[in-house]
């Protein structure tokens, strides 16, 4: 058995005219602005960290996505991961990048190790919405997160990899919000906590075309920490207001309120 640990990072749709926070969602024709429902969150870049059966590195990568729906960078985005969209206009696109990453599979014998499970589910959105074959790639997986959240007893389901990374004493010398680094903390993590027990589960495809149900109010404090932790300070309205709609675009359910 081999493991797979990837990160993601995503680019969204972003209204970049002067009333660029109403609270207004963007109207069908307006391009660029407006939020695709079958795919809202577009991969640009890809970390990638192979382990072997002992769990030892084999090989790592990082993959930059040249996007082709949202053509425009999330100014957010920008700010969180330090890419930009001159660095990916002569990248690979998604569909040449994930012959690359079914390559590396080596089909049902590789488990997909993630933080969360939202990185799971927008690459088989991205897979579905470049009508790729969704039947190359593993649907076997590990929640590394929930790995985490048992071992150090954490209340919050969500707990944030920079957290679990310094909680479970482990060096942070690479900056966070970078596709290849995010992989690396996260493997490190997953080889802290692995154990013979520990079972994947296989992803199951359908539930991405299940009908959207009505939406539950949103936690909005549990919301604006979360975006907090990310951004290392207090938000501003505005980036209140964003985190809204960054949560609307692609919605989790993590912070629903019951």
């Amino acid at each position: 058995m081999n493991f797979m640990v990837m990160d993601l990072e995503f680019n969204q749709a972003f209204d970049f005219t002067a009333n660029s926070f109403r609270k207004r969602p963007a109207k069908t024709g307006e391009g660029i602005y407006a939020s695709d429902p079958s795919c809202p969150s577009e991969i640009i870049q890809i970390g990638v960290v192979m382990l072997d059966g002992g769990l030892d590195i084999t090989g790592q990568s990082v993959i930059n996505v040249s996007p082709t729906i949202y053509k425009r960078m999330h100014p957010i985005v920008a700010r969180l991961t330090g890419i930009h969209m001159g660095d990916l206009l002569y990248e690979k696109t998604f569909p040449e990048v994930y012959e690359i990453l079914t390559g590396l599979t080596r089909g049902e014998r590789t488990v997909l190790c993630t933080w969360g499970s939202d990185d799971i589910k927008e690459l088989y959105r991205n897979i579905n919405y470049h009508q790729l074959n969704n039947k190359t790639f593993t649907r076997k997986y590990i929640n590394v997160q929930r790995l985490a959240n048992s071992h150090l007893k954490n209340s919050n389901t969500s707990i944030g990899l920079k957290t679990a990374v310094e909680r479970l004493d482990i060096p942070t010398e690479m900056p966070f919000h970078h596709a290849l680094n995010d992989a690396v903390y996260t493997a490190l993590i997953f080889k802290k906590l692995y154990n013979e027990n520990i079972e994947f589960k296989t992803f199951d495809i359908s539930q991405l075309n299940k009908p959207a149900s009505k939406q539950a109010p949103i936690n909005l404090g549990r919301l604006y920490e979360y975006a907090k932790r990310r951004l290392g300070r207090t938000l501003t309205d505005d980036e209140k207001n964003l985190a809204i709609k960054l949560y609307n675009a692609g919605r989790t359910k993590r912070y629903d309120l019951k």
